[in-house]
């Protein structure tokens, strides 16, 4: 009975850590997404769907493009 109880403990462990990897991701995805730090990767896939083959703007200089447009519309 105790091997039993010994096993079901080691399988249920790596089932535990997952789900905390699983939620982690999540957690820094959803994190990513709502303060904006994915935008020039969203940018670059759908410059590549829109231009194929013309060269997209740096990371640089998107960044200062979007903070240029945010500071025209007005911050805080």
């Amino acid at each position: 009975m105790m091997l039993l109880t010994a096993i079901a403990e080691v399988e249920a462990k790596p089932k535990r850590s997952c789900c905390i990897r699983r939620a982690w991701r999540s957690c820094c995805w959803f994190l990513r997404e709502a303060s904006g730090q994915n935008a020039y990767a969203h940018y670059l896939a759908r410059w590549e769907l829109e231009h194929p083959g013309e060269e997209p703007l740096g990371e640089r200089e998107f960044w200062r493009m979007r903070m240029g447009e945010h500071a025209a519309e007005g911050c805080c």
